[in-house]
């Protein structure tokens, strides 16, 4: 009960046994009135009947074997110094900026974690995994995400991805930042997936994956194939200084099952591949449609065959080559420069401007090293469609390079 002045009031439970007289032997009961207006919030004891809808988040209810209930204290999943936390999403809003979320255990995460206030925060799996809810995840809309230690973060049913990456719309650089480390496993429809700001803009600026560990795409809950590292094809702003910048640093590990894409490139963005990286797809290893690529090493492979092409407005154009060129139905520019590394697939690099508003005289592919292989039965280590697009000043080829590349 209250005053009489519609203030409310709490009882607060710690122990204690209570028995209810009424047929459903009902324990605790919180009548809110016009002028009672009153909350319970239970921490121990034993009940007649379920107290649950009153205990406090942090506590369980127990059924004991003589019928009646009893109250437990959740475990500890996190920890950040020596205070611990019942749950990670608990443990990630209280993080200090430079604080670290350390796992205890294996933890089901039932709602999106969001980083959005600039904050650096970094969690370490310690050995353990991060099994998200459908269409949950991390969201870092502003802020550093470092995941780090031995584990995996994967979505139980695969949709968008366990990582989700927005920017802003302002000129500003690493604006949202997440860090894979080396030891780390991402796993969904894809491991990073870059979106757009909202439905009107086309900004992700600031945007920056520095990738160490693995990035594994997986088909989804409705058995599409997905891209280990999705860039979605609306983001159209092309300040190179702003744009999502992705980098695979010499352990990462980027992978996607059967017709999946290690990486699908669709928005303008900046990518840069080291020596040691890995990137292999079903249908392609790597298809790009809009902004810039680097490759100064590393391994992009592809397993299917033959090569084919389609139009796609939303989504990937080509299977059967291990680099796909394939400019985006935005036509915005293209450029590809590959000076190491080696490129394997039924074609090894495929151009094509396959899309009716294309613009061949933006897009540019520079190969001034590299190794280029066909396997699995194909014959070109290097075809373009638009001959103008190209240009060989070095690298080896399994096949004869024609003279007007």
């Amino acid at each position: 009960p209250d005053s009489g002045k519609g203030e409310e009031s709490t009882v607060m439970i710690y122990g204690g046994s209570f028995t209810g007289g009424d047929a459903a032997k009902t324990a605790i009961t919180v009548d809110n009135t016009e002028n009672a207006i009153g909350a319970a919030t239970i921490y121990g004891g034993t009940f007649s009947s379920d107290p649950t809808p009153y205990l406090d988040e942090d506590f369980k209810m127990v059924q004991k074997p003589d019928g009646t209930y009893g109250v437990e204290e959740l475990p500890a999943v996190a920890q950040i110094g020596t205070e611990t936390y019942t749950s990670l999403e608990k443990a990630f809003a209280a993080a200090e900026s430079g604080e670290i979320v350390t796992l205890l255990t294996d933890v089901d995460v039932p709602e999106t974690i969001l980083l959005d206030d600039g904050r650096t925060v970094t969690v370490d799996l310690n050995g353990n995994n991060i099994a998200f809810a459908s269409k949950k995840h991390f969201e870092v809309h502003h802020g550093t995400l470092n995941l780090q230690g031995t584990g995996v973060a994967y979505e139980k049913e695969p949709y968008y991805g366990p990582v989700m990456m927005y920017g802003t719309n302002e000129q500003q650089e690493n604006y949202s930042v997440v860090n894979i480390g080396e030891n780390v496993t991402l796993r969904g429809w894809s491991g990073v997936f870059v979106d757009y700001l909202d439905a009107y803009s086309d900004y992700a600026n600031g945007v920056v994956i520095n990738v160490e560990g693995a990035l594994q795409s997986v088909q989804d809950n409705t058995g599409a194939y997905g891209h280990a590292i999705y860039v979605q094809g609306m983001i159209k702003q092309t300040n190179d200084t702003y744009a999502p910048h992705i980098h695979l640093l010499p352990t990462a590990r980027v992978t996607a099952t059967e017709e999946g894409n290690g990486m699908y490139l669709a928005g303008y963005a900046v990518t840069t591949i080291e020596e040691g990286a890995t990137v292999t797809g079903g249908a392609v290893g790597i298809e790009i449609r809009a902004g810039k690529l680097t490759m100064t090493g590393g391994t992009v492979e592809a397993t299917c065959t033959p090569t084919q092409i389609d139009p796609n407005g939303n989504g990937s154009t080509t299977s059967g080559a291990a680099l796909a060129v394939s400019q985006h139905t935005t036509a915005l520019p293209l450029e590809v420069t590959i000076s190491g590394g080696t490129i394997r697939g039924y074609t090894g690099l495929y151009e094509n401007c396959v899309e009716s508003s294309n613009n061949p005289e933006l897009v540019k592919v520079k190969i001034q090293g590299g190794n280029f292989a066909a396997t699995n039965g194909g014959v070109n280590a290097v075809y373009a469609d638009e001959v103008q697009t190209i240009e060989i000043s070095g690298g080896y080829f399994t096949s004869e390079v024609p003279q007007n590349y």
